[in-house]
């Protein structure tokens, strides 16, 4: 069923604008949203935060961070069971106020997630139970997510565990039927100590998902680490060859990451590469929900050898690509190949107390207005996805358009143009993640930079929310807090207006004179490790500013 088409103006969002054509409002029939695997939440990034650290920018994962959010997008009337949507937002960029246009792709379904009847369940765990899994009872946590997981299994499914240290073990091989009372009692006895083996511990759950493989059968490894591979093969290169040629073979791999020191490059790779999802086990809650709520929509693909290929219109070319590691550049267009993608579990925009995972994933292309002269039809992309059902070999295709009623490069009449309204929480989350993604960057430098980045990100984010009023948007603003709070419990400060001008390399007023005490704070907390020491660069520049100013308050 379809609604009217409206287009209507909230505070100067036009939350449905086609350049003069009507807009869909999402169907009211019950469909599912759609992740392409990979990072399924930012739980490492959020629990060094709830530490009172500075997270990386490799503990931040764009997919991860948009599957936190979720988003009725539009119908799925394509006619087939998976379709493919290109929306545009044509705003600004709230880092910086430049123009910016940016194209969103997502997956969504006809299939109703509370219809899924799953295969059968060939399922290998693979258990880190080196000496670290002691450290902050991480093999007390695992331990809870494997019994929950044993009483989630449905009869007919089999599981079989290895578990890994210095050396592998395989304390459960697969059997006729499942052993409850004995995988629980097996369950309880794990012990950690010893190193990592990361690399043999995940081929032997291979070779044992390889040898019982059965096709009408859902085959998969869980493999869970809490850290660096530190026995046997250690690199990541090797070990990602490893799990790649066992995955050819039709088997999926899901990675689960324990604490805050696991390899979470590695974990995040053999998901991607595995038709899997990556999940992190921040706190207890966490458990429940990957290994009860996320279980049955991460073992079943709806979809596999999903490739999807964007071409630019003739105005346009593509700039960054975020939400995928697998995005691959073809000279002015570009493409996607994802070995499966999933039903997204979240059903509607209200988080679950136990966490925000599951909304599905999103795919944002910065589309770049190209200079000189240009045929504009109005074209921003065309994009094509291809893709086959688990265990039919045609292969299925959809082409979408998406157009811009403006001339690139050209701001719209009103503060943002999004072609559906879904766009409007896509636009935010989009320019949160930009925002929180250099504030990572600047803070690996300069923690002052960094509390400048984020102030500025938490307005936006609030005139935002003000207007939309979005839970998801509500929660990233509280982690954004979160995350000056913790700056500035390092030496940062709130509302340094000479210190926000350096970093966005402004020049003061000629006739500005400062004393001594003016320029103290700038180097509080410059580092490349954060440790409060000026960098070099910074120091030559103060001290020029410094002498300057000093020779101006003389000849006054």
């Amino acid at each position: 069923m379809k609604l009217f088409a409206f287009v209507v103006f909230i505070g100067g969002f036009c939350t449905a604008c086609m350049g003069g054509g009507d807009a869909d409002v999402a169907s009211a029939d019950p469909d599912g949203n759609v992740g392409f695997g990979g990072a399924q939440d930012i739980g490492q990034f959020r629990n060094i935060l709830d530490a009172g650290g500075i997270p990386g920018e490799n503990t931040f994962d764009a997919n991860g961070f948009f599957s936190e959010h979720y988003t009725q997008l539009p119908a799925p009337d394509c006619g087939q069971i998976l379709c493919v949507h290109g929306m545009l937002s044509v705003g600004r960029d709230w880092r910086n106020g430049d123009y910016q246009a940016a194209l969103q792709v997502a997956m969504n379904t006809t299939v109703d997630p509370a219809t899924v009847e799953r295969r059968p369940l060939n399922l290998v765990v693979v258990v880190d139970t080196s000496g670290s899994m002691a450290d902050e009872d991480r093999i007390g946590f695992v331990q809870e997510g494997l019994h929950l997981l044993v009483d989630r299994l449905e009869e007919g499914d089999r599981l079989a565990v290895v578990t890994y240290s210095s050396g592998v073990s395989v304390p459960a091989e697969f059997t006729a039927s499942l052993d409850r009372p004995a995988l629980h009692q097996l369950i309880d006895s794990l012990r950690a100590g010893g190193s990592t083996n990361i690399h043999d511990g995940l081929r032997t759950g291979f070779e044992l998902s390889g040898a019982a493989f059965e096709a009408d059968r859902q085959n998969r490894v869980i493999l869970l680490s809490d850290g660096l591979a530190t026995a046997g093969i250690t690199d990541n290169a090797s070990i990602l060859d490893m799990a790649v040629e066992h995955i050819a073979s039709g088997i999926g791999l899901t990675t689960i990451g324990v604490g805050v020191g696991f390899n979470v490059e590695l974990m995040r790779g053999l998901a991607e590469r595995g038709a899997g999802n990556f999940y992190f086990l921040e706190d207890a809650p966490a458990i429940r929900e990957v290994f009860v709520d996320e279980i049955d929509y991460f073992v079943e693909p709806l979809a596999v050898s999903v490739r999807i290929e964007v071409t630019p219109g003739s105005a346009y070319r593509v700039g960054e690509v975020v939400g995928t590691r697998l995005w691959n550049n073809q000279g002015s267009s570009g493409s996607l190949f994802i070995p499966g993608v999933f039903l997204a579990s979240r059903q509607s925009d209200t988080p679950d107390p136990n966490g925000r995972r599951g909304g599905g994933s999103a795919l944002f292309i910065a589309m770049q207005p190209r200079q000189g002269r240009f045929d504009n039809s109005g074209q921003v992309a065309r994009i094509r996805m291809t893709y086959r059902l688990p265990g039919s070999e045609e292969e299925l295709e959809q082409v979408v358009v998406v157009d811009n009623p403006a001339d690139p490069g050209v701001p719209p009449d009103r503060d943002i143009y999004l072609s559906h309204q879904a766009m409007a929480e896509h636009y935010a989350m989009y320019n949160i993640y930009l925002g929180l993604r250099e504030a990572t960057r600047l803070a690996a430098r300069d923690y002052q930079c960094a509390l400048s980045q984020l102030v500025a990100l938490h307005n936006e984010i609030e005139g935002w929310n003000a207007e939309f009023e979005d839970p998801d948007i509500e929660a990233d603003r509280q982690l954004v807090e979160q995350f000056i709070g913790n700056l500035e419990e390092l030496g940062a400060r709130r509302g340094d207006t000479d210190a926000d001008r350096l970093c966005r390399g402004e020049e003061f007023p000629s006739d500005e004179v400062h004393d001594d005490r003016d320029v103290v704070i700038y180097g509080c907390v410059i580092s490349a490790d954060g440790a409060g020491r000026p960098a070099g660069w910074l120091v030559f520049a103060l001290a020029v500013v410094i002498a300057l100013r000093r020779r101006r308050t003389t000849s006054q």
